[in-house]
């Protein structure tokens, strides 16, 4: 992961992290990019190394990738989008504590600059630890209360809500994927393709 951040031509890479959904939550913004018109490429944590593809990437590319706090820890450069899911407690066999894990987790934003953003689900206590003091836009993300700048769930439909207006996306009846925490996934991706 540092080896592509470092070698690669185009800085228009989206991070994925979470202890749950990061799989599913790229994947949803690879497609969305991808149906879009994008060239976009899809890797990290989820199979791919993103140095099978280097050599096809242009500055025009994306790139989604999944990250683990494996592939964060030592991480020097962030991505232009970083996207912060659900982040309880994981890996403690490897991390000495869950603020260890978060730490690592944090170098997502940590190298981020005011023309970056980070998507934060901020249902969940760490999550926003993570992206605490970083230096781009901030988008929200939730299913249970309404955000100023984000994506939320109300009354059955996921919202997109930007500078004091709002845009319904879809009916939660619409998404394929089962399960409240899915939406939560559709949400983060909403935020991070329109961000894209």
């Amino acid at each position: 992961t540092k080896i592509f951040f470092e070698n690669s031509p185009t800085t228009h890479i989206i991070g994925v992290t979470g202890t749950k959904g990061k799989g599913t939550t790229a994947t949803l913004i690879y497609h969305a990019l991808k149906n879009a018109g994008r060239d976009v490429y899809l890797g990290g944590n989820i199979g791919t190394s993103p140095l099978d593809f280097l050599d096809q990437l242009t500055p025009d590319s994306w790139v989604v990738l999944e990250l683990s706090s494996f592939q964060l820890f030592d991480l020097a450069q962030s991505p232009h989008i970083a996207v912060v899911l659900m982040v309880t407690s994981e890996h403690m066999d490897w991390h000495t504590s869950v603020d260890e894990y978060v730490t690592a987790k944090s170098q997502i934003v940590r190298n981020q600059t005011p023309s970056d953003v980070h998507v934060v689900n901020i249902e969940y206590e760490n999550s926003p630890r993570i992206a605490q003091g970083a230096a781009s836009k901030r988008i929200e993300i939730s299913v249970k209360n309404e955000v100023k700048d984000g994506c939320y769930v109300k009354d059955g439909c996921v919202v997109w809500s930007q500078n004091g207006s709002t845009h319904t996306v879809a009916e939660t009846s619409q998404i394929k994927l089962p399960g409240r925490h899915n939406w939560e996934n559709v949400c983060a991706a909403t935020a991070a393709a329109i961000a894209a």
